[in-house]
């Protein structure tokens, strides 16, 4: 792995950082080889692939981390909007995309849909106060996303709100069906009662 980030080093100009020892492999077809114009997609790649991923310090200069200490790191952020797509390479960097919802009454609707697409340390968040919905994910799959999202961002129908309003009361009636349940088979349900103690006297 180190091995791999020196080369992309060297045949792109830029830097790179990192704390722990790099672990991990790759492995490719006999056809592919790392050159000057594919480098910075490849090493993104194979960082990915093996749980680890680059976040932007400067100008050309990267420090490597493991991808599931990304939430704790301030990504690069890109707007979005319906008629604005995010400008974002190809890549599996990690970014945050803060996307202005055309008809935030969507928004709880959208961030439900998106959720089983993200990647495994991805992280979905609709912001009502300011119809924002913030994604943090690779690029790659903040592009697929968004996709999916341009598509939702649409003016609901009065039929589709009420179906909306129906599910989320049915969702909040489950998770206080399970909360409950939880309450009552917590430790203190189970706890069995003590014995009473003998009243007879000793002769």
């Amino acid at each position: 792995m180190a091995a791999c980030v020196a080369r992309a080093s060297e045949l792109t100009s830029k830097k790179y950082v990192y704390a722990d020892k790099l672990e991990g492999m790759v492995d490719g077809s006999t056809n592919m080889s790392m050159t000057s114009e594919n480098a910075d997609t490849l090493i993104s790649t194979i960082l990915h692939l093996n749980g680890y991923t680059r976040i932007t310090m400067g100008k050309d200069t990267y420090k490597v981390i493991n991808a599931r200490d990304v939430r704790y790191m301030a990504t690069t952020q890109v707007e979005a909007s319906s008629d604005k797509a995010p400008e974002l390479a190809s890549v599996d960097d990690y970014y945050t995309m803060d996307y202005t919802i055309l008809n935030p009454e969507t928004g709880e609707h959208i961030t439900r849909n998106l959720r089983p697409y993200l990647s495994r340390y991805g992280r979905i968040i609709f912001q009502e106060n300011s119809s924002s919905l913030i994604i943090q994910d690779t690029a790659n799959n903040i592009l697929r996303m968004y996709k999916m999202i341009s598509k939702m961002d649409k003016k609901p129908s009065a039929q589709v709100l009420a179906q909306w309003e129906a599910d989320k009361k049915h969702f909040r009636e489950i998770e206080l069906v399970e909360a409950q349940a939880c309450s009552n088979n917590g430790p203190a349900h189970h706890k069995k009662d003590a014995k009473p103690k003998s009243s007879k006297k000793r002769p």
